[in-house]
């Protein structure tokens, strides 16, 4: 009886790992994002703030806003440390305002 335990457990063990795989596997995969995305994004990256970003692509803060929702959405984040975290890992830089890898 307690070896079926133990294998039940381990094929659970497993089901679980093959699953935290993708999700990871799904979060290091870059979004499609739009051009004015990846240049908010770049300016994010750079450090500025959504004043200067407006500023430095010249619109407004409620669009600056607007991409930054959309690049969280994106990137499955809820604020914008995560974003730019995520943004970071998944190959983007403040000189690439194009899809990492390619």
């Amino acid at each position: 009886m307690n070896i079926i335990k133990a294998i039940a457990r381990i094929q659970s063990l497993e089901a679980e790992v093959r699953r935290l795989e993708r999700a990871l596997a799904a979060q290091r995969q870059p979004p499609d994002l739009t051009v004015r995305e990846r240049e908010v994004l770049a300016r994010l990256i750079e450090g500025n703030s959504d004043k200067e970003i407006a500023m430095r692509l010249r619109m407004g803060m409620g669009t600056v806003k607007t991409h930054l929702r959309n690049l969280a959405t994106k990137f499955k984040t809820h604020n914008r440390m995560d974003t730019l975290m995520a943004a970071i890992r998944a190959g983007f830089t403040p000189d690439t305002e194009d899809h990492p890898h390619g």
